[in-house]
């Protein structure tokens, strides 16, 4: 049943006035630490909240509402862009009656909280918010110190730098139901509905920061037109550009397989150094199978021996101190790293070494969690949007901003995987 604007409002606020502050300023904290991924803490719910059958992370949206009601004289001074705002916020945390004049639907916080929570690989990566087209000026490591005796004059060194563009595609998810189906449901169907558009943004993300590609032609086949990964070069696209390390194909010993690891980081230069992995800067990418065989080593089955005990292949976190991260997304692919037109040639798999503080993830402008509804077709329509963007700072150069730089090793590619 729709709540009572006001009276919600009302019982929130003469309850919560300390626990939204707080909460609001919690609920929305995602920590990212490879390898362990921290989800936000979960917020306290009022018994106000829980009767408006509002789940535990929507107290950080009441709480914005909290904030706009106490800044105004009442509610008919609420500004228009206010108006725009608390109606997407309200349908955010299910509120739908008393409100039909704030249209339309606007910017919901707990969208983008949500779809956050969600990411895995993603979150390993700087973040931030952007405006399209904002640039970066990248320096390249130039300047060197030199021998210089008194009273000499210094040797200058050839600085240089790069700009780097941050660019953005647009990622949306929409579904449409019918009254019907709405009305015979036994599940609170638009919460699942919205629930799965999170979801849907959230896999869509994380699949474009591993396997994406903005070629005119995919590296991979079989990807659709509209398909996400089209957005933008992810870690495989780069790491392929760059350097690949070829573990043969054939199943590998203990050894053997550790040697194509430490391969992996020699080739990618001070970019994936000891250095960089003690200032935790690498991790390790892999999918479930291979993971599967680093946890049946012996390295890994006898910590017990640096006082280190663990059950039997639970767990590995590191390898040589860099951070092992499993993904489901890691496709099953040819001998070259790339999914071939012929199925029966997709039998191997890939890895990858990433410099993670070289990368970046970004964002512009309000995700959106919108719902329309056509009359004539008695059909509710829900949809949600985010524009994001992913890159290598060396791969995104302003002047061909779709080039890759070969010469700065920061993602390598493990491919001829046997399985």
């Amino acid at each position: 049943m729709a709540k009572n604007f006001k009276s919600l409002v009302a019982s929130a606020l003469k309850e919560m006035s300390g626990e939204i502050k707080e909460v609001a300023e919690k609920a929305v904290e995602v920590s990212a630490k490879a390898p362990t991924i921290t989800a936000p803490n979960a917020p306290v719910v009022s018994s106000s909240v829980k009767a408006a059958g509002v789940k535990g992370e929507r107290v950080a949206e009441i709480g914005y509402i909290a904030k706009a009601i106490r800044r105004q004289t009442g509610y008919d001074s609420l500004t228009s862009a206010d108006k725009k705002d608390l109606d997407g916020r309200f349908k955010a945390v299910g509120v739908t009656g008393d409100v039909p004049e704030l249209l339309p639907s606007g910017f919901t916080g707990a969208l983008w909280h949500d779809v956050q929570e969600r990411l895995v690989i993603t979150k390993l990566f700087p973040y931030k918010e952007v405006a399209p087209g904002q640039y970066d000026t990248i320096a390249l490591h130039g300047i060197t110190g030199y021998l210089t005796g008194e009273n000499v004059e210094a040797t200058e060194s050839s600085e240089s730098y790069t700009t780097m563009m941050y660019l953005v595609a647009k990622c949306m998810a929409a579904v449409k139901k019918s009254y019907e189906v709405m009305d015979d449901s036994l599940i609170p169907l638009a919460q699942e509905v919205r629930m799965g558009i999170i979801d849907a943004l959230a896999r869509a993300i994380e699949d474009a920061v591993i396997n994406g590609d903005n070629s005119v032609a995919h590296m991979d086949a079989g990807v659709a037109a509209g398909s996400y990964k089209k957005a933008y070069k992810g870690l495989r696209k780069l790491g392929l550009g760059k350097t690949t390390v070829d573990f043969t194909g054939a199943a590998l010993t203990e050894a053997e397989m550790f040697a194509k690891i430490m391969e992996m980081q020699e080739a990618g230069g001070l970019y994936t150094d000891d250095q960089a992995a003690s200032r935790g800067e690498l991790v390790l990418i892999v999918d479930q199978n291979l993971y599967n065989k680093l946890r049946v080593f012996t390295s890994f089955l006898t910590k017990e021996k640096a006082g280190m005990g663990t059950l039997f292949g639970m767990e590995v976190s590191s390898v040589f101190g860099i951070p092992v991260i499993q993904t489901p997304f890691l496709p099953i692919v040819n001998a070259t790293g790339v999914v071939d037109a012929v199925p029966g040639n997709n039998t191997l798999g890939t890895c990858i070494l990433v410099n993670r503080s070289t990368m970046r993830y970004y964002t512009t402008g309000a995700p959106l969690m919108e719902m329309d509804k056509d009359i004539q077709t008695q059909f509710f329509t829900f949809t949600g949007s985010v524009r994001t963007g992913f890159n290598s700072i060396f791969d995104r150069k302003d002047t061909d901003p779709n080039a890759i730089n070969a010469t700065r090793g920061n993602v390598i590619v493990g491919i001829n995987i046997a399985r």
